[in-house]
């Protein structure tokens, strides 16, 4: 219950465009056991809203190797590798 909280108002903070609160609640929420994928899911919209390109690209990458990803990491990774790797 306690970590749901959390992912909560990390996805609050995100819509708000409070990254650097986002990025405590949902670091918050990950040490109080949240399931992983929800996880996975904000911390991907985290990175994108901070255009943190080169760790995107990375993290969707490990996602997708362990086969849990939906169409969603597999976008994400397409996005940040173009911007990461072939934009000035």
């Amino acid at each position: 219950m306690f970590s749901q909280r959390r992912l909560m108002h990390a996805r609050g903070y995100l819509g708000l465009g409070l990254l650097a609160d986002a990025e405590r609640e949902l670091a918050l929420a990950e040490a109080g056991g949240a399931e992983t994928a929800a996880v996975e899911g904000i911390r991907l919209l985290l990175l994108h809203e901070k255009h943190d390109w080169p760790t995107l690209r990375d993290f969707s990458r490990s996602i997708i190797a362990r086969g849990g990803a939906d169409a969603g990491t597999w976008i994400s990774c397409a996005y940040a590798t173009r911007r990461a790797d072939s934009l000035a």
